[in-house]
C-alpha cells in the first residue's frame, strides 16, 4: 500500500481521508487530480533518469513541459 501513489480506490480513499482531516474543505476531485499529477511526474522522473521535464494536469489533459516551460507533449 502506498498513500503517496495509491494503486486502487481503497488506498485512494485512505489518502483522501488523511487530506480531509488536515483540510476539511478539500474535495475528492482535488485529491484525485493532485494524485494523478504527482504520479505522472514521478513516472517522468523515473523514465528520464532525473527531473528534466515537468508533468502538469490541465483540464483533462496531461502535458509535458521542457526545461524552458514549453509544452512538448499533450496526452
Amino acid at each position: 500500500m502506498s498513500l503517496e501513489f495509491p494503486e486502487n480506490m481503497r488506498e485512494f480513499e485512505d489518502k483522501f481521508a488523511i487530506k480531509k482531516a488536515h483540510d476539511p474543505k478539500v474535495t475528492r476531485e482535488q485529491v484525485m487530480r493532485q494524485t494523478i499529477q504527482e504520479t505522472f511526474q514521478a513516472y517522468l522522473d523515473y523514465a528520464e533518469d532525473g527531473h528534466y521535464d515537468t508533468g502538469k494536469l490541465v483540464g483533462n489533459e496531461l502535458q509535458v513541459l521542457d526545461l524552458k516551460n514549453r509544452v512538448t507533449k499533450k496526452i
